[in-house]
């Protein structure tokens, strides 16, 4: 992530009056600048709230600056961003891209200015790509490559960073040939200039892992896991965040080989570290959590899935609401634990709920639209019966 001047320890061109003194403008340059450091500062350790507010206030300042400070301006907004994706909170996320990005259109072109420029259009296509904006995404995310590719080089980390980008849109729309090619791309580049064992090398296999993954190769998948597992450890240390996304990709891939008894101890490594970082109730637990779910259920522990599945509702209310499909996704692994207990009366209320939300937001012929109505009425001559 390209940090302001200040961050990097560039000094500010802050203009002197005539008695030596710098003008109050500059002074409060400086103090967003270094506000902005603060922010981020606040997010890696979780405050989040309080991240955002700092930002929010740094940008305030910035907007009322000259525009030889446009360039700092729109970094703020990237940053800013980020924090909000993170927090689920797309749509001002996606804002904050777009503006950044209108921004240095305007600015005198030189390296720094098309860095960021690369990451407001592959950071703003991941929102797309989040969002269902599947055609308006790969644009973003092409012209992010082609902006890199022409800008800043054919060795560039953004080039490393848009192609894996690139590498994640393909692997949603199932085009898992072109993934791998975007992710083989990006690896070889991240490696060569940032050496094998850094952060940014472990997310390329771990994304590897999906892939195979969502192919059902679960073997296969497992190596790569374990090397994003392995350098992450080492450059973060044991108990970091991202080591339990690497812990929970790690898991998949061992209950997908039917190796239940690690595959239940790596999930509940990685929600210690979460709960540990986060508390019980920070979106990041959810899908450790539906693991672990799902591994009660093939166990025939029906209470203990119900549990675990109440506590991923409670977390997805929470960040999601009710009217957002992966609330209505998990309320269908809910159904199925509903189904295995024999409560089938309420596993086709459930069901109802969760059929309402995916017609409103699926097209009519989505496969998990249609699957859900045939589920429901299944439940509902069952429950007749």
């Amino acid at each position: 992530m390209e940090p302001l001047r200040c961050e990097r320890m560039y000094p500010l061109c802050v203009k002197k009056n005539k008695d030596g003194g710098t003008t109050r403008m500059h002074r409060e340059i400086d103090f967003a600048c270094n506000l902005s450091v603060v922010a981020w500062k606040s997010f890696e350790s979780g405050n989040v709230k309080g991240a955002k507010a700092l930002y929010r206030r740094a940008i305030r300042v910035f907007e009322r600056s000259p525009r030889t400070h446009s360039t700092d301006m729109a970094a703020l907004l990237i940053r800013l961003g980020i924090i909000l994706e993170k927090n689920h909170e797309y749509s001002e996320a996606g804002l904050n891209f777009k503006r950044s990005g209108e921004i240095l259109d305007n600015v005198h072109p030189e390296k720094r200015v098309f860095r960021l420029k690369v990451q407001s259009l592959y950071h703003l296509g991941r929102i797309r790509r989040i969002q269902g904006c599947h055609s308006e995404a790969e644009n973003l995310l092409k012209q992010a490559e082609q902006h890199a590719e022409s800008n800043l080089g054919s060795r560039d980390t953004e080039l490393a960073y848009a192609r894996n980008q690139l590498g994640m849109f393909c692997k949603q729309r199932e085009r898992y040939r072109e993934a791998r090619n975007y992710y083989y791309s990006a690896l070889r580049m991240l490696e060569s200039i940032l050496g094998p064992e850094e952060s940014g090398v472990a997310s390329i296999y771990r994304n590897l892992s999906d892939i195979e993954l969502a192919k059902g190769r679960y073997k296969k998948g497992e190596p790569f896991a374990r090397r994003a597992l392995l350098i992450r450890m080492k450059a973060l240390g044991p108990d970091h965040p991202e080591v339990a996304g690497d812990l929970t990709a790690l898991a998949a891939l061992l209950f997908g080989q039917g190796k239940i008894v690690p595959a239940a101890k790596t999930y509940s490594r990685a929600l210690t570290i979460l709960r540990d970082q986060y508390g019980i109730d920070h979106y990041d637990l959810v899908t450790p959590l539906t693991g672990l779910a799902l591994i009660h259920l093939l166990r025939k522990e029906n209470s203990d899935a119900e549990l675990v599945l109440w506590q991923v509702l409670a977390i997805k209310q929470k960040v999601l609401g009710q009217n957002h499909p992966e609330f209505a996704e998990t309320s269908l692994q809910l159904v199925q634990v509903y189904k295995a207990s024999g409560r089938l009366e309420e596993a086709h209320l459930i069901c109802g709920k969760a059929l309402k939300v995916f017609k409103r937001i699926l097209e009519p012929g989505d496969p998990k639209l249609v699957a859900c109505r045939k589920e429901y009425q299944l439940l509902g001559r069952l429950t007749a019966a």
